[in-house]
C-alpha cells in the first residue's frame, strides 16, 4: 500500500510540475527588424567587392571603383547599420 501511494504522489507532483510549466510559458515575439543602412552616395562609385572584416565580426569594407578607375575603400558597421567615416581612396595611374 505504501509503494502505491508513492506511486501516485509521484504521478501527482510531475502532473503538477508540468501545469506549472505549461502556464509559465510565454510565445515569444518575432524576429527583430534590423536597421537598414543610409544610402550609400552614388559618389563612392561602382561596388565592386566586400570584404568581410576578420578583427571585427560585424564590420565589412565595400570597394568601389571610381569612372577615373580610383578604388574606394568604405567601412561599414552591419551591427549599427552604420557607414564609418574612416574611409579610404586608392588613385591609379
Amino acid at each position: 500500500m505504501c509503494k502505491t501511494m508513492i506511486q501516485k504522489t509521484t504521478a501527482y507532483l510531475l502532473l503538477a510540475s508540468l501545469g506549472f510549466v505549461i502556464a509559465g510559458c510565454e510565445k515569444l515575439e518575432g524576429p527583430v527588424m534590423t536597421q537598414k543602412l543610409p544610402a550609400i552616395p552614388a559618389a563612392f562609385g561602382d561596388l565592386k567587392g566586400v570584404t568581410p572584416d576578420q578583427d571585427q565580426p560585424f564590420q565589412s569594407v565595400l570597394w568601389f571603383e571610381q569612372p577615373d578607375k580610383t578604388i574606394v575603400a568604405v567601412r561599414v558597421n552591419i551591427a549599427r547599420g552604420t557607414i564609418l567615416a574612416n574611409t579610404a581612396k586608392f588613385p591609379r595611374s
